[in-house]
């Protein structure tokens, strides 16, 4: 046991076994004490013994009281004083334990005790707590404060003698006095109005007080929706049903109180699709609205939609507001947003369908070009499709997805242009050209005038070639059409603009831009590919060095990757699924990278090469570099459209047929000018055969080196040559297929 000694020895060492006694003045000992009572709670108990000794202690098996102190306070032969005290910064509860005194002789023996019970409460102390006592009363129902119930006061102390005070007449308590834990409901009378106030809540018994603010605001009576956000998930099994759900409008007070009723009217939504089946209402009784997708609509592409209701109401107040709901719509849908590439008039082929959400369809689905249905010949991704077809007539059609779904597919469509009988023709138009692109679709040319400093637009009209329209633009680099024909792509210096061509105003807009280089940055080439993405190759305008090509995406105005290259250029197959990039100034030679615009993967092996003036056919199947060598599609050597002579030349690779038009002159001219016609579906270790040769006598002036002045007509049949003042169109005789 633990001991305390009261008392060495003790009689006077007697040697009687039987002559030890020890007693107490009392039992029991009942302490009581609120929690960190500065107040002493002490005890004395007196011991009389008879021995040779004795000590006060915890029996055997008891654990010390951490709650109780002992002391002796003094001690003789016979007698001693010990006090017990209590710890009151114990928690709060009930304790008690057991203190054994015990005497006997010095040897161990005749040994004798008695036993005080020691009992204890300690009582938890005054204290008061509340949430943040802030109410609000709507106008023109004051009778409604909220909280309807009003706030808690929770008041603790077992012993407490409390009341509660206000310096405000507005506050009613469900009690204002009263002994130990209560809890006490704080309201505030309809008249409070707003304004700020405090409680005093304090203890008689210990002399301890708590204070609290409390805050009344006015609002008006608002409107309120449920749910407070909607959603809509749209796919290949979407019901009609599926495509509507209910919205309730109520008030703040749950249409409670008719006369604080809010008006309310439906006022737009972020999307043409999104309806609302009622225009307005009140809040004076909860009403449910049909909150639907148009049945009608082809907007929703696979994809995520975040967009938004808006209510306009007049609250009590009689202050108009506005409440938004959103509106999250989650579509798995396919659609198809380009086709690509151009289509020639009865010609048989394959086309590829660009859009999202194709993994979708499965092999009962078709494609339904015009008012003919084909089978869905390849899926190449979720985002292409490939189409093999019989020829088109003339005209326009649309491409659908034929499916079960109850909501319409976005569509895409193409034009087969009427094209008017090749003729020869020199057109005089003042100015140096150096760049031009042929919009198939429109069957018209777009030539820049560096002299002139604008985009000329040429078409066929009343049996003849003329400039029928000129913007204004300065420093143009390059020209090129989106695969859908939509708009023209201008490379402008270091920036990227855009004509948008079906707008009868033909308005212009500034895309991207680039700038941080002390040596001038410019792009050089611009290329376009089926999914709305631009290959963009930045050079240095005064020096040579690494820059990159950037990829930049139509559909949201951003850049999506870079691919670093020494004075890069590029070019893209017609039908916008082969990306080419070259480099050219640097040793050694580095590796033409020809990429599938699907997954923008690599999918050739290395193949070193410097590259200028690139160009690809139709499918990618034949690349051009360097008005010279021939590639496939694996970038393995075709040949070559070196004829052995001295003569400079120009190129065009034809994005229908296996030719290649190489324009061939001397400077200074020394005799007239030709252009070959090659056949480039012959691999031959070196040059290509030439099919025939188109003469150019007519054409007696100088060609511009540092200008490309060829181009030949999609479809193989016109041959547009400018040379300073003039170009001369020419049929490319015995069209080749």
């Amino acid at each position: 046991m633990f001991v305390v000694l009261l008392l060495g020895s003790g009689c006077g060492g007697s040697s009687s076994s039987d002559d030890t006694s020890i007693s107490i003045s009392t039992n029991k000992l009942d302490f009581a004490a609120v929690q960190n009572s500065t107040t002493p709670q002490t005890a004395v108990v007196d011991v009389k013994f008879q021995g040779d000794g004795a000590i006060v202690g915890y029996p055997t098996g008891v654990t010390p009281a951490p709650w109780l102190t002992i002391q002796v306070l003094s001690t003789t032969s016979a007698n001693a004083k010990v006090q017990f005290g209590l710890v009151t910064s114990q928690a709060p509860g009930k304790y008690s334990t057991t203190v054994r005194f015990l005497t006997g002789k010095d040897d161990g023996s005749a040994q004798k005790y008695v036993d005080l019970a020691v009992t204890a409460e300690i009582f938890a102390p005054f204290s008061a707590t509340a949430p943040t006592l802030a109410f609000t009363q709507i106008i023109g129902a004051e009778a409604q404060t909220t909280p309807l119930l009003g706030h808690e006061l929770t008041i603790v102390g077992d012993k407490a003698t409390w009341n509660i005070t206000s310096n405000v007449d507005w506050l009613t308590f469900s009690k204002t006095s009263g002994t130990g834990p209560a809890k006490v409901a704080v309201t505030v009378t309809k008249n409070a109005g707003a304004g700020t106030g405090q409680i005093t809540v304090t203890d008689s018994q210990s002399g301890a007080a708590k204070q609290f603010a409390v805050t009344v605001t006015r609002t008006a009576n608002q409107l309120k929706v449920t749910p407070q956000a909607l959603s809509f998930s749209v796919g290949m099994t979407t019901t009609l049903e599926q495509l509507a759900t209910p919205l309730t409008l109520t008030d703040t007070l749950n249409s409670a109180v008719a006369n604080a009723a809010v008006a309310w009217s439906f006022k737009s939504a972020s999307a043409p699709w999104l309806l609302v089946n009622v225009s307005s209402g009140t809040s004076e009784t909860a009403q449910t609205v049909q909150v639907s997708i148009d049945p009608t609509t082809s907007a929703l592409a696979s994809g995520t939609y975040n967009e938004k209701l808006l209510f306009s109401y007049t609250g009590s107040d009689s202050v108009q507001r506005d409440l938004e709901v959103p509106v999250t719509v989650t579509s798995t849908l396919p659609a198809i947003s380009i086709v690509a590439p151009f289509q020639l008039p009865s010609q048989a082929g394959t086309m590829l369908l660009r859009g999202v959400g194709f993994n979708t369809l499965t092999g009962a689905n078709k494609v339904k070009i015009g008012q003919t249905s084909f089978n869905i010949a390849g899926r190449d991704s979720d985002t292409q499709l490939r189409v093999t077809h019989t020829g088109f007539a003339p005209g326009s059609y649309t491409v659908a997805l034929e499916t079960t779904s109850v909501l319409p597919l976005q569509q895409g469509n193409f034009v087969v242009p009427a094209a008017p009988t090749p003729t020869a023709q020199v057109l005089n138009a003042p100015g140096s050209r150096s760049l031009m692109v042929f919009d198939y679709e429109r069957y018209q040319l777009y030539a820049y005038n560096e002299t002139s400093q604008a985009i000329e637009v040429i078409s066929h009209n009343a049996g003849t070639w003329q400039i029928s329209k000129t913007v204004p633009m300065t420093n143009v680099l390059d020209l090129t059409l989106t695969k859908d024909s939509k708009q023209l792509l201008i490379a402008k210096g270091a920036e990227l603009w855009s004509i948008d061509l079906t707008n009868a105003e033909w308005p212009s807009a500034l895309l991207y831009s680039q700038s941080g280089s002390s040596c001038g940055l410019r792009f050089s080439d611009i290329a376009t590919l089926n999914d709305n993405k631009v290959a963009i190759a930045l050079q240095y305008a005064a020096c040579s060095g690494f820059t990159s090509v950037h990829m930049y995406d139509l559909t949201n105005n951003r850049i999506f990757g870079t691919y670093m290259s020494f004075m890069p250029s590029v070019a893209a197959s017609a039908d916008g699924s082969r990306l080419l990039i070259g480099q050219n100034g640097i040793s050694p030679e580095q590796s033409v990278q020809l990429l599938d615009t699907v997954n923008y993967q690599l999918i050739n092996a290395d193949v070193p090469r410097s590259v200028s003036n690139p160009q690809l056919n139709r499918d990618g199947s034949r690349l051009l570099i360097n008005d010279f060598e021939v590639l496939n599609g694996a970038v393995a050597t075709v040949g070559t459209l070196d004829d052995g002579t001295t003569k400079l030349r120009r190129a065009q690779l034809s994005q229908t047929s296996n030719r290649a038009y190489v324009l061939k002159f001397d400077s200074p001219r020394s005799q007239a000018p030709t252009i070959d016609v090659i056949n480039t579906g012959t691999i031959t270790a070196g040059a290509l055969p030439v099919e025939r040769t188109i003469a150019l006598d007519d054409i007696s002036e100088e060609f511009e080196l540092l200008n490309n002045p060829l181009l030949v007509t999609p479809d193989d049949k016109l041959l547009f040559i400018t040379v300073p003042g003039r170009i001369y169109i020419k049929p490319v005789a015995a069209a080749v297929n």
